[in-house]
């Protein structure tokens, strides 16, 4: 996958290295502002869903600062990657050219995201219980087994 982006960035800025180096750079620069967006709207869904389970590190401030600190850096973590994707000003190299830089910008990033959906695709069918087995056991494709719920009824 990162071959076939960077052979696409690479057709998109003219084969002209300067624009490469610049589109390559931008396009880095998203995909870590990308991945600190999962794990700062990771931050507030780990602290409520399983509520039981201890923690070895606390936000100083409780819930509520914890909140506070995730969204504010959730909402600069957007802001930058916005203004990434579409500067208000484009850099030296791609002057007069805001379709290229766009393209060499966004179809990547698409590219990613499409690849992002069909693994979290197959994911989600691989966690899919399968039928119950003879013997009131339910088994996962990765193999996981827990007691199926109607047999445990019985």
């Amino acid at each position: 996958m990162a071959i076939v982006t960077a052979l696409r960035v690479y057709a998109v800025t003219g084969s002209d290295a300067e624009r490469y180096f610049t589109a390559a750079l931008s396009l880095s620069i998203a995909t870590l502002a990308i991945s600190y967006i999962a794990v700062f709207a990771a931050l507030h869904r780990l602290r409520i869903t399983p509520p039981d389970v201890p923690r070895p590190y606390r936000i100083p401030g409780g819930h509520l600062s914890a909140i506070v600190a995730g969204g504010s850096a959730l909402l600069w973590t957007v802001l930058a990657l916005g203004l990434l994707v579409w500067p208000p000003t484009l850099p030296e190299t791609f002057a007069e050219d805001r379709l290229g830089f766009e393209l060499a910008s966004m179809l990547p990033l698409l590219l990613l995201g499409a690849g992002a959906a069909l693994f979290a695709g197959r994911g989600r069918q691989a966690r899919a219980p399968r039928p119950a087995r003879p013997g009131g056991r339910t088994e996962s494709m990765t193999g996981a087994t827990w007691p199926d719920s109607s047999s445990a009824a019985r």
